[in-house]
């Protein structure tokens, strides 16, 4: 049986009942859109909300004084509530209002300042993003009240921090120091004075290193170019002509993490130079990459570390440093490119003596001796053009 009496249940008004009949996530936007439950002046682009419109005009009733001192409480406010964002804006909106009163304008200038401080700090430990432009601006509204009052403490104050947060030490020594000509007592200020002695120490030593590793990297780029020049002899310090040129190619290999080519002593051009190097076995299609050859290793010992144990692809166990030829590519003087053959018994020094070297990588060819006349002719049919 059907209950037919009449609901209890007063009516919804209309406008709560068509609140009712909207989702939840429709509910809220709507009142996003309602002034006093905005969360910032973003969250809405109707241009038609006139209550938000009704709410701004409110902001700009009154004289131009009148409106400064309105938007600095409103930034007060805001920077009590450590919303230094909204704090700017109000500030910016203050000074915007060309009160006339000198002193309402540094208060804004001087407080706008003091937000871009606090910004500065949260940018510069990453919860915000770049903080140089803050501290620029700190300098430049101080600057302004400052021309007006060259003695006034919060200018000075604020801009030794800002300074001092810049690494400008120099510039955050008589900032300090001048307000301290005005407040010799003040604390905050001794405090500042000896946290920018301490970090001008730190800046100064950081300043010497740096120099000193420029100058580091200076003195080794001339060793390793004057060493491409030179060799002293084992038997004399005569320097004689190296004369090994690097060139570089469009596309060069990719090494990885393998150096290129570098000085045994960095800054001494007369220490063993060492190259990287590619071993190539063209009959196998396969290659040897040698991190470190010295130039005053022979080619033979350096096939001894490497053919030690027989390559797994060698199966008719034809690579053994006895049983090997190595050649070189060089560029012919009439243009072209040549082989050579390159004795195991040369150091790699006089084996690139006078040549050019690609990349800075050497490349050595190696070939077992019984096929090494087929390979060269192979070669030269290759490369007539060149020849």
């Amino acid at each position: 049986m059907t209950d037919s009496s009449p609901s209890t249940v007063p009516a919804l008004s209309p406008g709560l009942a068509e609140l009712n009949s909207i989702s939840r996530d429709e509910f809220l936007n709507q009142m996003q859109r309602h002034p006093l439950f905005m969360q910032s002046l973003d969250s809405t682009t109707d241009e038609d909300n006139l209550e938000l419109e009704a709410i701004k005009a409110l902001a700009y009733e009154g004289t131009p004084q009148e409106i400064a001192i309105n938007f600095k409480e409103q930034g007060n406010e805001a920077f009590r509530e450590k919303r230094y964002r909204d704090a700017l804006e109000f500030y910016s909106k203050g000074i915007a209002a060309k009160s006339g009163d000198v002193e309402l304008d540094a208060t804004l200038y001087l407080n706008r300042a003091a937000s871009n401080l606090e910004l500065g700090i949260l940018l510069a430990f990453g919860i915000c993003v770049d903080h140089v432009e803050n501290y620029g601006n700190v300098l430049k509204d101080c600057a302004r009240v400052l021309r007006q009052d060259s003695k006034n403490i919060k200018a000075l104050y604020r801009s030794a921090r800002a300074c001092f947060a810049l690494d400008k030490i120099e510039e955050a020594e008589d900032a300090i120091s001048l307000a301290l000509e005005v407040d010799p007592s003040n604390k905050t200020f001794q405090k500042l004075k000896v946290d920018i002695t301490k970090r001008k120490d730190i800046v100064e030593a950081r300043k010497i290193q740096e120099e000193r590793k420029l100058q580091r990297k200076r003195d080794e780029e001339k060793a390793l170019k004057a060493a491409l020049k030179v060799l002293r002899t084992k038997s004399s310090l005569l320097m004689q002509t190296r004369e090994i040129r690097i060139v570089a190619t469009p596309r060069p290999p990719d090494l990885g993490p393998i150096p290129s080519y570098h000085l045994s002593d960095p800054i001494d051009p007369t220490s063993d130079l060492i190259f990287p190097a590619i071993l190539l076995y063209p009959l196998a299609s396969q290659t040897d990459l040698i991190a470190e050859f010295p130039l005053s290793l022979t080619l033979g010992e350096q096939l001894e570390v490497v053919l030690e144990q027989p390559p797994n692809w060698d199966v008719q166990g034809e690579y053994k440093t006895d049983n090997v030829e190595c050649l070189m590519e060089i560029e012919k003087e009439g243009g072209g490119r040549g082989l050579i053959k390159v004795g195991k018994t040369l150091t790699l020094e006089k084996v690139l003596k006078g040549r050019v070297v690609h990349d800075g990588i050497v490349r050595i060819f190696v070939l077992p001796k019984s096929k090494l006349s087929a390979w060269i002719s192979e070669w030269k049919k290759n490369n007539t053009q060149e020849s």
